[in-house]
This record gives structure tokens, C-alpha cells and sequence, in this order.
């Protein structure tokens, strides 16, 4: 019997690129060069943690299973009109719709002279979600979500003198569970969110606050 030794040698490869690309660690999303993520809590600073099923993952344009959140800053491109908007992606408080409704966000935003800060809260159960299993709302223990879009709007403030903006121009933008991160404006009947000190309440412990970053507006 002939053996094709050329196909068999192919065939292999493609066989060993398989397994390979199987046991690749899962890539994990980081925004174009030069822009870095800034942890949003001190990495000695206890948060609490969502019930997640494996490693931070980004695949088909979203985040899975984030337990550090970050905030990533776009500067504005052409004129700074020193506005800042806080973009907070959707994803049912399973995922992070970062690319759709986060990075291209933030392209648009940048592009009207704007700077855009983009949050990569927690997931998943970091909100209120409905449960198919028993048709009912369920109410994480800790609303972590809440918490992180919180402190997204302190460290933005916080950082106004090295970002070139204006602490009084800065708004926020949420999608879907995003958009329940959003403050409560005076005057609104919302029942959620809730007050901003209620999901924040206690983050800091007896000492009041976590860092200088707790001494900015959180709304």
C-alpha cells in the first residue's frame, strides 16, 4: 500500500494545531495600545467577588466572569470640549458587552471631542436578574455592579486635573443592565438604582473610606 506521506505529514499538523488551540489559555480583553486599564479598587482593598465559573475571558466581543474591575480612559480626539462620559456596557449581569456597547461607544464619543471612560464592572450576579427556574427577580447579596459604577464616577473626578476635564461636564451612558448602574437624578421616581450610599455603604469599613478616591461625588 502507497502512502501518501505529504497528506498524512498535513494532517498531523492541522491535528497538532487543533490541540494546541485547545489548550491555549483563553485570551482576555485589553483596549487598543497605548490606553491601560486602571484598577478600580486598591488591589489590597477586599471586594467582594462574583460567583464566577473560570478565568476572565473576552470572546465574541464580550467579558466573562471579571472579578477585578478596571476603567479605561479615551482621550478626545481634535478639541477637548473637557465633557467626560461614563460608559457602562450591558450583558445582562452575565457579561460585558465591551465592544458594541463599550469600545465603539467610546470611538463615537472621542470623536465629538469628548473623553470617554469605559468600566469593566463585575460579572456574573453582580445586579438583579431575572431567574427562569423559578420565574422570579433575584437580588445579589451584594450589588456589586452598582458599587464599581460608583467608583468609576469618584476616580473620574478624582483624576479631572490629569484627564483635562470638567468635574461639572460629566455624564454617563448605560446599555441594558449597564444603563441600572446610572446615578439617580434628583427629582426622578426611579426605584432602582438605589440612592448612591446604599450600594456603597460599608465598602470602606469602620475607617469611613477605602482611599482619596471615596473624597469625590459618586452622581
Amino acid at each position: 500500500m502507497d502512502i501518501d506521506w505529504r497528506r498524512l505529514g498535513m494532517l498531523a499538523g492541522l491535528s497538532l494545531a487543533s490541540v494546541v488551540a485547545w489548550a491555549s489559555p483563553a485570551s482576555t480583553w485589553q483596549p487598543e495600545a497605548p490606553l491601560t486599564q486602571v484598577p478600580l479598587w486598591p488591589e489590597s482593598h477586599e471586594i467582594a467577588r462574583p460567583p464566577v465559573t473560570g478565568p476572565e475571558t473576552f470572546k465574541e466581543e464580550s467579558i466573562e466572569n471579571v472579578t477585578r474591575p478596571t476603567m479605561t480612559s479615551y482621550p478626545p480626539k481634535g478639541v477637548n470640549t473637557g465633557t467626560t462620559v461614563v460608559v457602562f456596557p450591558g450583558g445582562g449581569y452575565r457579561v460585558l458587552a465591551i465592544e458594541g456597547e463599550g469600545t465603539k461607544i467610546c470611538d463615537w464619543l472621542t470623536g465629538k471631542g469628548m473623553t470617554c471612560a469605559l468600566l469593566k464592572y463585575r460579572v456574573p450576579t453582580s445586579g438583579p436578574q431575572w431567574d427562569g427556574s423559578c420565574q422570579c427577580r433575584r437580588e445579589p447579596k451584594v450589588h456589586m455592579a452598582l458599587q464599581d459604577a460608583q467608583r468609576a464616577i469618584r476616580l473620574v473626578r478624582q483624576q479631572a486635573a490629569t484627564l483635562h476635564i470638567d468635574v461639572n461636564k460629566i455624564g454617563v451612558i448605560g446599555f441594558s443592565a449597564g444603563g441600572r448602574n446610572a446615578p439617580v437624578p434628583k427629582g426622578r421616581t426611579w426605584v432602582w438604582p438605589p440612592p448612591s450610599g446604599f450600594a456603597y455603604r460599608g465598602m470602606a469599613g469602620a475607617g469611613g473610606e477605602v482611599d482619596a478616591v471615596d473624597r469625590h461625588a459618586s452622581s
